[in-house]
Order: C-alpha cells, then structure tokens, then sequence
C-alpha cells in the first residue's frame, strides 16, 4: 500500500519499448562475436542483421570461403580465417541450440582450412547434417564460417 499523497507512475508504452529496443540492440551486438573459452577461438556468428545475410545460405568453392575469411573484418579484426578440422568436430560435440550461439552454424557442410592429402585439390568439409566430416573437392559448394584466435 502506498503512502496518502503519493502515486505509482505508470512506464509509458515508448519507455518500455525504447529499453527493449536498447537491450535487443546490446544482446545482438555481443552475440556478433562469440569468443570460445575452451580454445581461445573466436568464431564468426552468423547472426543476421536487417542488412547482412547468412552465409550457410550461401555456398563458395574452397578457395572462395578461404577468401572470403581472410577478407572479413567483422569486429575491428582483420585476422579471420577458416576453421580447422579438429576446431570444427569440436562444435560437433554442442547441442545444434550451442553450436548456433557460438558459432552460427545451421544444417550445412562447412568448409575448413584443412587438405586431404597432398595434392592440394582436396579440403576436409564438416557436415552438421550428419554430423560427420569427409574430403570433398575444392570446386564444390559448401558453406563457410570463420574463426581467430587459437592453435591453427
């Protein structure tokens, strides 16, 4: 019960949706880049802005998703590159929920940094359809998500 003499204010409609707004606008801007804690990986998320696109919509060649990585300066870095192998099974391991907050990945085949062999036309690929990892050809279409910061 309020004191005689005093009123509760009621929140206009225009502050509760501008605070709202305020917080969506934190949330994605720190969700932009998921630092891994495990490794001391930074990955790529692949949240999607009112302008920018996802790019497991999207499928590059090898040699145009390692570009397109080394190209990124998402965050004010300049030092994006494509995931390893070993660095990609490890997302595996995450619940799909886990794997899209800290990396962004959906039900694709992802390209990584890693040759199959030695004569450079292979690349390991990590499908996250079937949760497995095979060598495919540099000229198929694959999706990509980048990473900095660890052991490459």
């Amino acid at each position: 019960m309020l004191p005689v003499g005093t009123e509760r204010k009621k929140k206009s409609g225009w502050w509760l949706f501008s605070t709202g707004f305020f917080l969506l606008l934190v949330g994605v801007f720190f969700l932009t880049v998921s630092p891994s804690a495990d490794e001391g990986l930074e990955w790529e998320a692949q949240e999607q802005g009112f302008w920018e696109f996802h790019t497991h919509d999207l499928r590059f060649w090898h040699k145009d998703a390692d570009k397109y990585c080394r190209q990124l300066t998402k965050g004010g870095h300049y030092d994006w590159r494509l995931p390893t192998v070993e660095e990609l099974k490890e997302l595996l391991q995450l619940s799909a929920r886990h794997r899209r907050s800290r990396a962004g990945v959906e039900r694709a085949i992802y390209w990584t940094a890693t040759p199959y062999g030695e004569e450079g036309r292979r690349f390991w690929a990590v499908s996250f359809l079937s949760e497995q990892a095979a060598a495919m050809e540099e000229h198929n279409y694959n999706s990509v998500v980048c990473v900095r910061g660890g052991t490459h």
